[in-house]
């Protein structure tokens, strides 16, 4: 339990951080040993956080926070990150030229396209593909250029076609940064020429490419973090990228106004960026542009808002399953939030095992065959695991959260 609380206490303490300056960063963060910042490695690495933090701590000029083996840790998973995003920019650039020759339309999302506004250096964030998006009616011939380029569809999940190229081998935690063999596409299909028609040429690291510009960026950024608070697992950066986007455009009156339009006769994208705005000000504590400020009083329900104040940041705080205290969440929306009216009962209990992990190949070896199993078998015994405890977790939460809520509502 003391261990437990220690995690918690430090994780609390990183996210806090970033809102912070160098004397209560110090002051908060002075107190934890080498073992607590080895144990929490992980999460930072599966949240996106790492070299945020090793970014923001050598700004205020506090690295020496960091255990010596911590911060070399960290120096060298930068050093590799550079590389693999220079590697990730280099692809999306090939890819790019491959469209544009077969006529297709393409727009970048995410990713490095977040810079400058949420990111202040593409190398800092942990980018694990390249998302594109092409009109339906290319579908196909968006597909045949990419098998040309080596990749193979791996699935389709409602719009998105997913392509992997490269070794189908899961990657290990340990190489997150580094450039893998594994190669991955996630092909967004648009039904309507909308956001294609907007796209913009920008600059990243010397290199152009099609992308979305800030408002569009911002709302899709919104839309990605509120679908992921609506599901069991969501990852610490993007609410920090969300904050970052806020607050670059705190004082930018005609941004906000653009912004304002766009969300108007759209309830659910303005609940999105009431929901994500709500976070960031629990989280971080800024101030939010008097816009922000609004369209929370405009949009966001005292269920909702008791739910971020009581489980915004230890949602952020979870592991790699994540919780269920997004149900909660879903039980206050309205109900054109998710496009998902599953049954409560269904996701606490799934009717069907998990996703294949991990896939065979051609000319797979006994020991790699064996590897997969094992990493497979793991990855099901896990996710019992979470289903199990996690939904003991959420009764208990449920009868909680319902005694607060008659409390809010009286």
């Amino acid at each position: 339990m003391k261990t437990n609380s220690m995690r918690y206490a430090l994780r609390a303490a990183i996210l806090a951080s970033f809102a912070q300056d160098a004397g209560e960063v110090a002051a908060a963060l002075g107190g934890f040993g080498v073992g607590s910042w080895q144990r929490e490695l992980e999460w930072l690495d599966v949240n996106g956080l790492a070299l945020y933090l090793l970014d923001h701590l050598q700004r205020l000029g506090q690295e020496r926070l960091l255990p010596p083996a911590i911060l070399a840790r960290l120096r060298q998973n930068l050093a590799d990150n550079r590389v693999r995003t220079a590697a990730l920019l280099s692809e999306a650039v090939e890819i790019n030229q491959s469209f544009a020759g077969a006529g297709i339309a393409c727009l970048y999302l995410k990713g490095v396209t977040l810079s400058p506004e949420s990111v202040p250096d593409p190398s800092l964030r942990l980018q694990l593909d390249l998302d594109l998006m092409v009109l339906e009616d290319a579908a196909d011939k968006a597909r045949a250029v990419l098998e040309a380029q080596g990749y193979a569809l791996e699935c389709k999940v409602g719009r998105t076609w997913q392509f992997r190229a490269g070794s189908s081998e899961l990657p290990s935690l340990k190489d997150i940064y580094k450039v893998k063999p594994q190669r991955a596409v996630d092909l967004h299909l648009s039904a309507a020429n909308g956001l294609l028609a907007r796209a913009v040429r920008r600059e990243f690291f010397g290199v152009e490419l099609p992308a979305l510009g800030p408002v569009d960026v911002f709302l899709m950024q919104a839309e990605h973090l509120f679908k992921h608070l609506c599901c069991s697992s969501t990852r610490a950066a993007w609410a920090l990228e969300a904050r970052r986007h806020i607050l670059t455009r705190a004082g930018d009156r005609a941004f906000w106004q653009s912004v304002g339009m766009r969300v108007e006769g759209e309830p659910r994208v303005a609940l999105a960026v009431a929901v994500v705005g709500l976070l960031v000000e629990e989280l971080f504590g800024d101030a939010l542009p008097a816009f922000l400020a609004g369209l929370i009083e405009a949009h966001v329900s005292r269920g909702v808002r008791l739910w971020v104040e009581r489980y915004g940041l230890r949602v952020q705080m979870s592991g790699v399953f994540g919780t269920k205290h997004y149900l909660l969440l879903l039980a206050e929306l309205p109900k054109i939030a998710t496009r998902d009216q599953r049954s409560v009962r269904s996701w606490l209990v799934p009717r069907v095992l998990p996703a294949m992990i991990t896939t065979g190949f051609a000319g797979e070896t006994a020991g790699s065959r064996l590897r997969r199993y094992r990493i497979q078998v793991g990855f099901l015994r896990d996710r019992l695991l979470f289903h199990g405890v996690e939904g003991l977790r959420y009764v208990v939460e449920s009868y909680r959260f319902r005694r607060l809520l008659i409390g809010v509502r009286n």
